[in-house]
């Protein structure tokens, strides 16, 4: 199993990756970051997880490994400027890991959190060691230096699953013509 990504670049051409390395997809979402996208996949071999990261301006696919963590449900993501796995549990838990030097495995770092969640997000915004997180279906603003929190609510909005960047384009699509 294989798979292609098409992707309109800088220029005005379209781009056709063929994938020489079977995966499968754990989830069709891509993460932003570092001038790439990024998503969590499968080896169809051996079912073992890594990240498979699509640089832009490169145009180059790379593998990043997963942190030696066993074979826990993850979710890919982005905490401040790094690559994010969060452990998806049954039961609660309070950490999640981040990848502090791009594509180092033995960067991955153990961070914990003061609130047990099944399911944690980060939204992309932080100032100092303030972080906006969704913790569940809770939208929270998380202190990393004293571990304290406040669980905010805005009118009207009950539950919060999940928060997100809107980013306009990575890309211009718009053409020049050439004809002289």
């Amino acid at each position: 199993m294989g798979w292609d990504l098409i992707t309109p670049l800088m220029n005005t051409r379209w781009l056709t990756i063929k994938c020489l390395f079977p995966y499968k997809p754990i989830s069709y979402d891509g993460i932003v970051l570092n001038g790439g996208v990024h998503w969590l996949l499968g080896t169809v071999a051996d079912d073992s997880l890594l990240i498979l990261s699509f640089l832009l301006a490169e145009e180059e696919v790379r593998e990043i490994p997963l942190p030696l963590i066993g074979t826990q449900p993850i979710e890919l993501g982005v905490f401040r400027d790094w690559l994010c796995i969060t452990l998806i549990e049954k039961a609660t838990t309070n950490e999640f890991w981040i990848m502090k030097e791009y594509g180092v495995r033995e960067s991955w770092t153990k961070m914990r959190v003061s609130i047990p969640y099944h399911q944690l997000s980060h939204s992309g915004f932080w100032r100092g060691s303030y972080d906006l997180m969704v913790f569940d279906e809770s939208l929270v603003m998380y202190n990393f230096d004293d571990e304290k929190f406040w669980i905010l609510s805005i009118r009207d909005v009950g539950k919060v699953g999940s928060v997100g960047i809107y980013v306009e384009s990575l890309a211009s699509l718009t053409t020049q013509d050439h004809a002289a």
